[in-house]
């Protein structure tokens, strides 16, 4: 054996390998090579203290991680303590500038807040309106990958009020965004349960000893981000969703099914078989309430009458439509998302008992094929024969047909035959108005009015209709003072001189053209209009003689009682089933005022549903009507600018998109975010106008109503004596 040759030939493999290491130096292994906008979170408050340096270079390392460019990655970086910040968007840099030298020139440029407290929560929401956006660049290809990577050092500062996380990151989920927490204990303790709610799935959170072993997170969500795209309307298991058990042909069931027993179990597993999960396993933010399938009214005729029971062996026949259709009218259908499994639209909804209103929300799932057909439904309130077309069922196929209608997502052909308006119309020549003859007869007359003019065709007049007036029998309006015609100047209207007034009729300063009236002094007033009498002979046809005319500008009074209340009210408070009505909340709402006069809102509920409160401009408190039958309390006492707390009584996890745009009427438009305050709830279905006022009275009193358990039976006592002594308290609680 020729040793030498065998040593040339090491020689030469020693020698590639270096020159291949060498190159390796100079290029650098991409993660993920996919185009993402990415955006960066970093904490910011006063405890991070000098591991600044090590936030910035865990964001340095996430840039090297991903492609960087104009049509690839892009990245966003928010910082926060007390108040979020924005430092880069993704369409900050543009074209050629879009470089890694050119991110990591902003990032070194990004300062430490040094403020104390950790609002996670509002960094989230600021995240969803300020960078996850299209005016700052967020882009709407669906190819493209959307991360978000949260760092924080300590747990969420509460304040008092417990924050649900997963809610708050609810809008970036619907908008596909994988999210990714980061927890790094090193300085101040982790809560897990804010990393778990912030994170899109359970392999999303993860931790580090301290803030320079961060950066070695980098490489596992880089390649976890890549590796798993969420497709909007596309369902993504966790292991909190569902999994596969080799002894069933579906998932592990939900608590509701496995309670099921022998037929009635096999025909819901013969249900769900087509898309291979049980929907009631759905975690809710992998729904999108946007992932809704198109439903006619062929569809609703062809499911609800026609399709064969499986119990019966008859068609379901379900002819009692109109009291589902009522049920979406009034507002029972709660929640309804969906997504797309196996090819099928799944939805799974949530709706109101029509008459057990302190029950939970009635659960909902059907699965409908993208050809047009219903495979089947289920209602997991009713019982097992009417679960599969039960008007539960068919409010929420009302709710879908109304939803595709409203969003259009039919197309032109599949809209029922309509005869088409046209594009235009040939104008028609204005018919010629005949002369008055009021003017034809004043223009014989040399001079008419106490004006002694000449009348002309163009002129407004008013005849009177005494044939003896002295006075020229025809007179111009403005000379009078009037606007309009009186209801008698065809019959009986007579001039001042003819009904035998005395005085001059002509006042001395013309009227403004605007109408106003005089602020009530004494909020306790209810708004009323002064009786106007007319002449001495009491003529209702008589035309009304001006007094006085208010050349003051005013408006109505907003935060008046709307009405005296009387012993009907009296006995409506009284009742255990009483609704109160706006009269009654007013006047509450009233003597709140008094307790802080200092605190806005607390205007007229009747306002909220026309949009017309006056806008706060400061902390508040106000009691809204949802428009059925439902008063609930929302403030903004503790809150930054534009977050509002919301007090209900009868909470269901959905908040009214009534209340919402209410609650953004006051605020004038600047509304962020309306959050529901975990408080005591009612026990029967007309006490939410009694818990609204306590909840009111405890914010005036400065006091968190969360704090409290109220004495139920004693409350309605409590504010009929407060509002007969016209002086409120707190509310009996244990």
């Amino acid at each position: 054996m020729d040793f030498s040759v065998s040593r040339d030939v090491r020689l030469l493999v020693l020698i590639l390998v270096i020159i291949v290491a060498h190159k390796a130096r100079g290029q650098r292994e991409l993660l993920c090579s996919k185009a993402t906008d990415l955006a960066i979170i970093l904490d910011s408050s006063l405890d991070i203290g000098n591991e600044w340096q090590n936030m910035l270079a865990f964001s340095n390392a996430m840039v090297d991680a991903f492609n960087i460019g104009a049509n690839k990655t892009r990245v966003g970086i928010i910082t926060f303590s007390q108040n979020p910040e924005l430092y880069l968007g993704f369409n900050d840099l543009q074209g050629e500038n879009v470089t890694e030298e050119a991110i990591k020139g902003r990032i070194a440029t990004i300062k430490h807040q040094r403020n104390p407290g950790r609002f996670i929560d509002r960094a989230l929401r600021f995240a969803d309106k300020e960078l996850f956006v299209a005016r700052k660049g967020m882009r709407v290809d669906p190819d493209i990958l959307r991360v978000l990577v949260v760092v924080v050092g300590g747990r969420q500062t509460r304040n008092g009020f417990p924050v649900n996380l997963r809610q708050v990151a609810r809008p970036l989920r619907l908008k596909r965004v994988d999210m990714f927490a980061v927890g790094v204990p090193q300085l101040a303790e982790i809560d897990d349960e804010d990393l778990i709610q912030m994170a899109s799935k359970p392999e999303n959170v993860m931790t580090a000893k301290t803030f320079a072993e961060s950066v070695s997170l980098v490489e596992e969500i880089a390649k976890l981000a890549c590796g798993i795209k969420i497709l909007e309307c596309f369902l993504i298991f966790s292991s909190k969703s569902a999994f596969l058990d080799p002894q069933m042909s579906v998932p592990v069931l939900s608590k509701y099914a496995t309670s099921l027993e022998g037929n009635i179990k096999n025909r819901y597993i013969q249900k769900i078989e087509k898309i291979g999960i049980d929907p009631a396993t759905i975690p809710d933010e992998e729904l999108n309430p946007e992932c809704l399938p198109p439903i006619e009214q062929s569809d609703l005729f062809s499911f609800l009458v026609l399709e064969t029971s499986h119990y019966t062996n008859d068609q379901f026949k379900n002819y009692k439509s109109l009291e589902a259709y009522n049920q979406v009218v009034s507002g029972f259908v709660a929640s309804v998302k969906g997504r797309i499994v196996s090819d099928k639209y799944v939805v799974v909804a949530k709706v109101r008992h029509s008459q057990r209103m302190n029950d939970p929300l009635v659960d909902i799932w059907l699965i409908k094929g993208k050809d047009g057909r219903i495979f089947s439904a289920h209602c997991l309130g009713c019982k097992a024969g009417l679960a599969e077309s039960c008007s539960h069922i068919a409010s929420v196929l009302f709710y879908i047909e109304c939803w595709t209608r409203i969003n259009g997502k039919l197309a032109c052909t599949q809209v029922k035959c309509s005869w088409l308006l046209p594009t235009y119309l040939k104008k028609r020549a204005k018919a010629k108005v005949a002369p008055s003859q009021v003017n034809q007869a004043a223009m014989l007359k040399t001079t008419i009015c106490i004006c002694n003019e000449k009348a002309t065709m163009t002129d407004r007049l008013i005849e009177c209709h005494n044939v003896n007036c002295s006075n020229g029998n025809f007179f111009h309006l403005k000379c009078l003072g009037l606007k309009r015609m009186p209801n008698n100047s065809k019959t009986t209207w007579l001039c001042n001189i003819c009904r035998g007034k005395k005085g001059n009729t002509m006042p001395c300063d013309k009227p403004t053209t605007s109408t106003s009236t005089t602020p009530i002094t004494n909020p306790k007033s209810p708004a009323t209009t002064s009786n106007l009498s007319d002449d001495d002979d009491n003529d209702s046809e008589d035309e009304i003689e001006i007094t006085k005319v208010s050349t003051s500008s005013g408006s109505v009074n907003k935060y008046a009682i709307l009405a005296n209340l009387n012993n009907a009210d009296y006995d409506i408070i009284s009742d255990p089933a009483g609704w109160l009505t706006s009269d009654i909340i007013q006047y509450a709402q009233v003597l709140i005022k008094e307790v802080n006069p200092a605190i806005e809102g607390l205007q007229r509920p009747t306002l909220g549903r026309v949009r017309n409160f006056d806008v706060v401009s400061s902390e508040f408190i106000q009691i809204l009507h949802t428009g059925s039958d439902h008063w609930v309390c929302v403030s903004s006492l503790g809150c930054p600018p534009g977050y509002v707390h919301l007090y209900d009584s009868l909470y269901h996890d959905v908040i009214s998109q009534e209340i919402e745009e209410q609650t953004n009427d006051l605020l004038g438009g600047s509304l962020i975010s309306l959050d529901f305050v975990p408080v005591q709830q009612q026990s029967n279905g007309s006490d939410c106008g009694v818990f609204s006022i306590a909840f009111a009275t405890c914010l005036a009193f400065a006091t968190n109503p969360s704090h409290f358990t109220f004495d139920i039976p004693k409350m309605r006592s409590h504010l009929l004596s407060c509002l007969k002594d016209e002086t409120i308290s707190m509310f009996p609680s244990f």
